[in-house]
């Protein structure tokens, strides 16, 4: 028995010394692959058994041995040695009234740190002390820290204090990339997740809540849930996400309500953008608004002012949205082809636009501008229609300022081009309503968005980077799926993930070339 214990442990450990070693190109694709979930367990053996009949066994039986390690050896793995199980609890099940006790997993904020310092990757993915200094210089003047006593006592420490952006969303599980590529991908670290089969009332997710925010004031104050001191501190400083959820999750007012969404104090005409402009933050107003009753509202730092408006559901999903829909409804209308026709002559002036312009969709307000303008002459309303595309492009490139805060002048321009890019539509509405020129709730909210990018630019606060990272976490489930309940499918993702991520952040896989990218995926 002695010698075959020797033997196994020899065997796990020349597979650990695998890990070290430089490999093969084929080897890294293929782990990648596997460690994201795009090769299952059923796959991996069916190409471990071709390998073998066509004589290249070794580089399979290498990817075997070293996901084997990788999964069991958890406690040597940098990042990932950090899960905490949960009393069991009952779920609320798709499967009528019916709820099952089980036991779930959370990935707390507290261990990434304490693991990403212990293995000197704090200044890389958490920034320096520098540049918190720089941060909390900027931002204990805006609404998020104006009252909350946190930040306004003697211990609180901005050169060992993380700013963190929470994000929580659901999605379905689809093949496909982000919506977008992000250059903070390492940045970003999963704490929970649960399938919404075994999730469909909230009060399954309040445990997990519960316990995340428990984490998050242990975090705030410096110390592990263990009692034991962290090197850094941090604090949520954003909660951001899509507004569905947030209404869903968070019990904020939704977002087509008539105040729009929890930040709006409006009284008067719904579409007087000025009355909006007018507006201020007032803390006590929104917590009257909003009447959370959610475990979030136990932080540390809470404030109302943390949830945010970011332009990708804003924007994108969005005014934007409308915008592009009425422009090229127009244009096809117009144009004497068929209805085919001028799609496809659509589709080319666009494609012609974008190379020119060296843009990518999703990105397309600078050629849908340039396109307008070509149909620009003419009538008052072409040119008011290449107007208000030329202002929605500007304020695109205004909410991608690289600026932690956005300079006077470029806040001042941003505020300018939002104004008058309102007025526009407003006047294209009154004229051509029945042609689809709407305004809907989210241009109400886009109103919003002069007040909140005062204090910190709409690049920190938006939410692409959170569904590049739920297409990946979708990706894993899916690999996970097989033969796993419903009520065990978290726990499973939890631990791919930290696999997955392991081996990134050790070196063993590259990081997504399409998430670190600034430029945007097919």
């Amino acid at each position: 028995m002695a010698r075959r214990r020797a033997k196994k442990r020899t065997a796990e450990e020349r597979a650990l010394d695998d890990l070290a070693e430089p490999h093969s190109a084929l080897w890294t694709c293929l782990i990648e692959l596997w460690a994201w979930g795009s090769l299952s367990s059923p796959i991996v053996q069916k190409l471990a058994s071709a390998a073998r009949q066509s004589g290249c066994a070794f580089v399979i039986s290498r990817l075997l041995r070293t996901s084997a390690t990788a999964a069991r050896k958890k406690e040597t793995c940098t990042g990932i040695s950090c899960a905490r199980t949960l009393p069991a609890a009952s779920l609320q099940s798709s499967a009528g009234e019916r709820t099952e006790s089980t036991s779930q997993a959370i990935l707390p904020a507290s261990e990434w740190i304490r693991s990403l310092c212990g293995h000197g990757l704090d200044a890389a993915l958490l920034g320096s002390e520098a540049d918190r200094v720089r941060f909390w210089e900027r931002q204990l003047s805006s609404p998020r820290a104006v009252g909350v006593g946190y930040y306004h006592v003697r211990s609180f420490c901005p050169a060992q204090t993380v700013p963190l952006l929470l994000f929580a969303d659901g999605a379905s599980h689809a093949e496909h990339d982000g919506t977008v590529a992000c250059d903070i991908a390492e940045s970003m670290f999963l704490l929970a997740a649960l399938p919404k089969s075994a999730a469909v009332k909230r009060e399954s997710w309040r445990q997990l809540w519960s316990a995340l925010v428990a984490d998050f004031n242990d975090l705030a104050h410096g110390r592990a849930a263990d009692g034991s001191a962290l090197p850094l501190r941090a604090v949520v400083w954003v909660v951001s996400g899509d507004y569905e959820h947030m209404a869903n999750e968070y019990g904020l007012p939704h977002w087509a309500s008539f105040r729009c969404f929890w930040c709006c104090k409006q009284k008067a005409d719904f579409f007087d953008f000025g009355d909006i402009a007018r507006q201020t933050y007032a803390v006590e107003d929104l917590l009257d608004q909003a009447a959370l009753e959610h475990p979030l509202t136990a932080l540390t730092n809470f404030s109302p002012c943390m949830f945010a408006i970011d332009t990708l559901h804003c924007l994108d999903l969005g005014v934007a949205a409308h915008v592009y829909g009425n422009v090229f409804y127009e244009l096809t209308r117009d144009w004497p082809e068929t209805k085919i026709g001028s799609i496809q002559r659509l589709n080319r002036e666009l494609r012609a636009h974008c190379a020119a312009l060296a843009v990518q969709p999703p990105r397309l307000a600078p050629a849908v501008a340039a396109l307008a303008a070509t149909y620009g002459c003419g009538s008052t309303h072409r040119k008011r229609r290449a107007r208000v595309t030329s202002l929605l492009a500007s304020l695109y490139e205004a909410a991608s300022c690289r600026d932690l805060v956005m300079p006077a002048d470029k806040h001042e321009d941003f505020v300018n081009a939002l104004s008058e890019f309102l007025d526009q539509y407003r006047c294209l509405r009154a004229a051509c309503r029945d042609d689809g020129w709407h305004i809907v709730f989210k241009f109400h909210m886009l109103r919003h968005l002069d007040e909140q990018s005062k204090h910190l630019s709409p690049r920190y606060v938006w939410t692409y980077p959170g569904e590049t990272l739920m297409s990946l976490v979708c990706q894993l489930a899916g690999s996970c799926s097989r033969g796993t309940p419903g009520r065990l499918l978290g726990v499973k993702v939890l631990e791919k993930y930290r696999v997955a991520q392991h081996l990134m952040l050790s070196g063993q896989i590259p990081v997504r070339s399409r998430m670190v990218s600034d430029e945007l995926g097919e």
